[in-house]
Parts: C-alpha cells; structure tokens; sequence
C-alpha cells in the first residue's frame, strides 16, 4: 500500500506535472460497432518508426494538435518510443506561436509487445511510473479489457518528490466501426478520413491517476486503422479532496501523417486549418 502525503503538496505543480490530456464532446464509442475477427495488436497504434502526425479538431474553436513519435535507445524496460505532443489553441499559428501544452511521453516497447508507459514530462515536472504502466497491451481481442496498475511518482525539476500514489490504466477493444465522423472540422480532416477506408478499430481507454490530494481521470477514445490513430477524443477531469476543479478536451482528427524521410499519406488539399 502506498502511504497518503500528508505534507501540503501545491495543487498547481501537480496539475502541471500529472495532466495527460488536452481541452468538443467527452469521448465515447460508437454504438454501431461490428466484432473483427483479429486481435488488435499495440504496434497498431504505436509504430517502431519515426512519425510527423498533424490533427486538426473536429469541432471548430477548438484545440488542435502537432504530433511526433520518434524510436529512441533502451529505457531499461525496452527499446523506447518518445512521443512529443504539442496542443495550440483555435487561432494559433504553429509556425510562430506558442503551443498551450507541450507534453513529451517515454515510452517502452517490452519484449512482448506491449507499450509501457515510463515517464511523462510537462511544465518542467516529469512522473516516474515504476515499474512502468502497461498503456497499451501487447495483444487484444474484440470485447477485451484490461487493467494495470503501478506507483507514480511526481518530480520537479530540482529533483525532488512533489507527490505520489498509484496510476491505473484500463484499455477496452471495443470493436470496428465502419466509418468515422468527420464532425465539423472542414474539407481537409473529411478528404483525410475519405482516403483511409474502414474499418476502424475502436478503442477505449482511461488513466486514474491518484495522487494526493488530487485525482486526475483522461479517458480516450481512439479510432485506428493502417495509418495509426485517424480519430481522438480525450477528457480529462480533475477532482481535488473529491470536488471538481477543472476538465480538458480534445477531439482532434489525423490529417497528414508522414515518414521521417517520405511523402506525406494524407491526400493533397488546398485547404489550411479551419
């Protein structure tokens, strides 16, 4: 059992160091789902190459995302996987503006396949999780759930603990849908989802992280077929001695994805960012 801080712990430094989620509707799976007849595999949505991935959202006025995932050397746990996300607000500008979250992942693909969670970096403030969570099993098959559970930890950048508690990952194959709605996010995220034919695989997912005296809830919902992850829709809500104190969305749509090195698998559009 992991003993309860009684120290005072600031409830900024922790929302800046443990908010895996961004700020559109709060995730959920289709209903008209269809049951596939292969397991859904980790490597489908996180890839052993480097990737340029550019979201748009799907609702307008609402954050968009810039994505990168590049294979890095040995974390101890496996061979690593860094994903750096950057979140910008409706109006920004990528090229010159600054983004509102700036969140880096290290990731660990263990000997089984599965993607392990090792860190996660914001605001100067990194969480350990050890041994490391288990955010996507190697292997599931339709209907499947999942749960792991580990101990995280929230350092500043002085090295020193702020908090921790436990961190609980639940990830659902939920079935196939045929399609994805392209919601309202314009000509470029629909020619996007029209050039990448179903199905889709639908995934269901949540991390509880319970850290003293807050706890921080992101629920995703991710929509995956050859190209990775085309749709997400993400909430995180954020409770503090059991009373609500902020909520986060994004519900963001993949409209170009390439290779490190290649051309681009989105089709071409003439259309910018709605």
């Amino acid at each position: 059992m992991i003993p309860c801080l009684v120290r005072p712990v600031p409830i900024t430094l922790i929302l800046a160091a443990v908010l895996l989620g961004a700020c559109a509707s709060p995730p959920h799976a289709p209903s008209n789902l269809s049951t596939p007849a292969c397991p859904l595999i980790a490597a489908d949505l996180f890839p052993d190459r480097r990737q340029h991935k550019r979201y748009d959202a799907a609702q307008p006025d609402t954050p968009f995302i810039r994505r990168t995932l590049t294979p890095a050397p040995d974390t101890g746990a496996g061979p690593g996987l860094e994903v750096r996300s950057l979140t910008f607000n409706a109006d920004s500008d990528p090229a010159v503006d600054t983004p509102v979250e700036s969140r880096f992942l290290s990731l660990a693909r263990a000997t089984d396949g599965a993607i392990l969670l090792v860190t996660s970096s914001e605001g100067g403030r990194t969480t350990h999780f050890d041994p490391p969570l288990i955010f996507m099993p190697a292997s599931l098959e339709p209907g499947q759930q999942f749960e792991h559970s580990t101990t995280a930890r929230v350092v500043g950048e002085n090295g020193r603990e702020q908090t921790s508690g436990r961190a609980t990952r639940h990830v659902t194959y939920s079935g196939d849908a045929e399609a994805v709605d392209s919601g309202e996010s314009g000509e470029a995220a629909t020619a996007s989802l029209l050039a990448r034919p179903g199905p889709f695989r639908v995934v269901s997912a949540r991390l509880d992280m319970d850290l003293f005296p807050a706890r921080v809830v992101t629920t995703t919902t991710y929509w995956v077929n050859a190209a990775g992850i085309v749709r997400e829709q993400q909430t995180t809500a954020v409770t503090v001695l059991g009373l609500p104190y902020q909520t986060r969305r994004h519900d963001v749509i993949l409209v170009e994805s390439s290779d490190a090195g290649s051309e681009s698998t989105a089709p071409p559009v003439t259309e910018q960012r709605p």
